[in-house]
Formats: structure tokens, sequence, C-alpha cells
């Protein structure tokens, strides 16, 4: 029975990490696409320069902070006794990985959508 759960949990989250690749390189292809068509001009990056993002902190920040806490979850999990979890301890640092391993995923969605919908306009 746990298997099957832990089966159906990494599905879940698999597809989550499916769609969200699907979404980032549609966006990543649109800001590239953007940013060849203009490469004698420049424009994009112009229009960036010129118009700086508001005083916020950058998603790169957010992005960076969760995968460095997944890759820290994962290390501990293999040191504690590998790829297969046995107890309480192992499952909870098994689908934590996972876990901050989705949320670096989003936090990076969200950096390639704010890059996108500034470049968007030029394709």
């Amino acid at each position: 029975m746990v298997v099957l759960s832990i089966f159906i949990g990494e599905k879940i989250i698999f597809g989550f990490l499916a769609v969200l690749s699907l979404i980032g390189a549609y966006y990543a292809i649109v800001i590239v696409r953007a940013l060849f068509e203009h490469r004698s001009d420049k424009a994009p990056m112009t229009s960036m320069l010129l118009n700086p993002e508001r005083r916020k902190v950058s998603m790169l920040v957010y992005f960076s902070i969760f995968i460095f806490l997944t890759g820290v979850v994962s290390l501990i999990e293999y040191m504690i006794d590998g790829d297969v979890p046995v107890n309480g301890l192992d499952f909870l640092l098994y689908f934590t990985s996972f876990i901050l391993g989705l949320l670096s995923a989003l936090f990076a969605v969200l950096q390639l959508h704010f890059w996108y919908s500034r470049f968007k306009r030029f394709v």
C-alpha cells in the first residue's frame, strides 16, 4: 500500500513537472525568437533596459534558494541510506526533495514568464 502511494505521489509530481516544462519551453522559444529576430537592432533588450523591473526580489533568487535546498535535502537523503526509503524520515526526505524541485521549476517558469511578457510583443 505504501509503495502504491509513493508511486502515485511521484506520478503527480512528475506530471506537474512535465506541464511546467512545456510551459517553460514555450516561453523560452518565444524569448529566443524575439532576441534572434532583433539581433541587429537589439530592441527587446533596449526596451528592457529603459523600463527596468520594479523594486522587488527577482524570481531567480527564489529559484536559486529552492535549487540549493533541493540539493541539500537530496544529499542528506543519500547520506542517510541511499535511494530506497525505508522509514518515516526517509519518506519525508524523499518527498521533500521532490516538492522543493517542483517549487524550483515553478519559480523558473515564473521568471521565464516575466521575460516572456516583456518580449512577446517583439515576435
